[in-house]
């Protein structure tokens, strides 16, 4: 049985960084769902794209990086 999943292109802001990439949802989940569940430390970002916030400098790309929810300060879904 597969899940149906659904990337959410998405900005993520931490004390020190913007990130930028898609968020997986699963079907009938939202953005507040992923930052919500406790047993998860970690939340994956596909295609992303690290930046500084002084300055917007692109930092790091990669296929996928893992943030600690606890750093996440912001969470947004990015315009297309």
């Amino acid at each position: 049985m597969t899940m149906d999943k659904n990337p959410c292109a998405v900005v993520l802001y931490t004390r020190t960084h913007r990130i930028e990439g898609n968020l997986i949802l699963l079907k009938g989940e939202q953005l507040s769902d992923k930052l919500n569940v406790t047993d998860r430390k970690f939340e994956a970002i596909e295609n992303a794209r690290v930046y500084t916030l002084d300055g917007g400098q692109l930092v790091h790309e990669a296929p996928m990086v893992a943030v600690n929810k606890d750093h996440v300060t912001l969470l947004t879904p990015r315009d297309a």
